[in-house]
């Protein structure tokens, strides 16, 4: 059977991959999850209910909302409950306009939206539609493909205007033998699932793929463990327990095959966002433990994505690709043989070109030691040291100044980066250049922000050697800065 996978979807070029992976004559094309809206537009029906719900009195455009649902959040109080919320749809607006003209009217109004919030709110909504265009391409003439539902009123027309209008999903259901499964990630509205229920396409939370002699199950979103968990719908431990337990029951005697939008816990899953540390499943990793799936297919956490390791006879990959602005996005094709060898293959997609990629089965250790932990390895050089398998602190360290300088990295930066490694490898200080230390007294300062350091709200100053020189700047409110 040869499948085709892929996962985090945020910046790629989803058409592509489709003319991809149809090249290759898959048996099944798997995601595993992270903004599904990207893959479709919303059928009618739910378009009609957003619509009610989204009715405002004033004319003008705003985000859409999306329906209730639930999800955990963790109290004051340290305690773990439902909460029922809304969430803003960033693909999707609503209009209530006096004109008529509505495509001209959205073309016109919401590239204007997207770049007042860009720029009114860091961290916004709107920069993320943003960075899915291409930089030669403007929003506006984005916006001609999209899809517009509207209707008229006594007094002009309403409506909503999604920007993914292409149906992807179907596309890639098309361009399967036996179709496209595909899981919600944590970033995805729980609204999308409704994509996920065609012909050929099947939401795999939901309902069990039969492939062959093979069972492909699903576990959506991320976990809620430790206390932590972001996304719109997170699961606690117990409850991803309990539902792939009781998908086992579609398995019977056949290759049971998981798709889980977070690794399993120690596995492919350290991440940065809480600190260095592991963000994984245990439900996940018990359950590969007791049940030995052939294979698992994960995503989440995007600096372990186009790895692959192995726990007993369960080989485990994550796929997920970064969410940088221009990041390629990682393809596996994964053919298995009769006897049930697994044999991958991985490919990048870029806007212009697919290549040829090397991914590494990472050794027991080398999980925990991504290049993220070498100082000023982030976004656009990870990718550059990615492309030239050179993923962990040892195969930095390794590679030497040469090879990191064939990466595009300048002599002195990589020089650093080596330092760096090994100083962290050895658990000692690596000194460049002999440290000056002015005779004068010298001045500390220590400024402070909020978390998205949209303002800062304290600057500390003390002043070596000065009787009574400590003194601190403090805004109890961003208008006092």
């Amino acid at each position: 059977m040869r499948i085709v996978a892929f996962s985090d979807y945020r910046v790629q070029d989803i058409q592509r991959t489709v003319e991809f992976a149809a090249t290759v004559k898959p048996d099944v094309i798997l995601y595993a999850g992270d903004d599904v809206n990207r893959f479709g537009p919303l059928d009618k029906p739910i378009l009609t209910r957003l619509l009610e719900q989204n009715r405002r009195e004033q004319l003008g455009i705003h985000p859409c909302q999306s329906f209730d649902y639930d999800g955990w959040v963790m109290m004051m109080s340290g305690e773990i409950v439902r909460i029922r919320r809304n969430s803003t749809l960033p693909d999707i607006f609503y209009f209530r306009y006096s004109s008529p003209n509505t495509k001209d009217t959205l073309i016109s109004e919401i590239p204007k939206i997207l770049r007042a919030e860009a720029n009114r709110i860091p961290g916004s909504n709107a920069p993320e539609l943003l960075w899915r265009i291409d930089e030669d391409i403007s929003v506006e003439s984005f916006l001609q493909r999209a899809s517009t539902y509207s209707r008229q009123t006594p007094d002009g027309v309403e409506g909503l205007g999604m920007v993914n209008a292409e149906d992807y999903v179907k596309k890639l259901g098309d361009a399967s033998k036996y179709g496209f499964g595909a899981i919600l990630g944590n970033d995805d509205d729980p609204i999308y699932k409704t994509l996920l229920n065609r012909d050929n396409v099947f939401d795999l939370h939901e309902t069990a793929m039969r492939v062959d002699g093979f069972t492909i199950i699903g576990q959506e979103s991320s976990s809620f463990s430790d206390g932590r968990g972001i996304g719109h719908r997170i699961y606690k431990e117990e409850e991803i327990e309990e539902h792939l337990n009781a998908s086992l029951s579609s398995v019977n005697n056949s290759q049971a095959i998981l798709v889980s939008h977070t690794p399993p816990r120690g596995l492919l899953d350290r991440a940065w966002r809480f600190g260095k540390e592991h963000i994984g499943s245990h439900a996940v990793r018990r359950f590969i433990s007791e049940y030995e799936p052939l294979l698992v297919f994960c995503g989440h956490v995007h600096s372990h994505g186009g790895c692959e390791t192995q726990i007993g006879p369960t080989r485990v990959i994550n796929l997920a690709s970064h969410d940088y602005k221009n990041s390629p996005g990682r393809v596996c094709v994964v053919d298995i043989s009769d006897d049930l060898k697994i044999t991958t293959r991985w490919f990048l997609v870029l806007h212009d070109r697919v290549l040829d990629y090397s991914a590494r089965m990472l050794k027991e250790g080398e999980i925990f030691d991504s290049v993220f932990n070498v100082r000023g390895i982030k976004g656009a050089i990870s990718q550059k040291l990615d492309l030239h398998n050179i993923r962990t602190i040892e195969d930095v360290r390794k590679a030497g100044v040469e090879k990191l300088c064939k990466c595009g990295i300048g002599r002195n930066r990589a020089q650093r980066f080596i330092s760096s490694a090994q100083a962290i490898q050895t658990n000692k200080a690596v000194q460049h250049t002999a440290v000056q230390i002015p005779a004068e007294p010298l001045m500390f300062v220590d400024i402070e922000t909020d978390i998205r350091q949209s303002y800062i709200w304290l600057i500390s100053v003390l002043v070596e050697d000065k009787h009574d020189s400590f003194r601190q700047f403090y805004a109890t409110t961003p208008t006092r800065e």
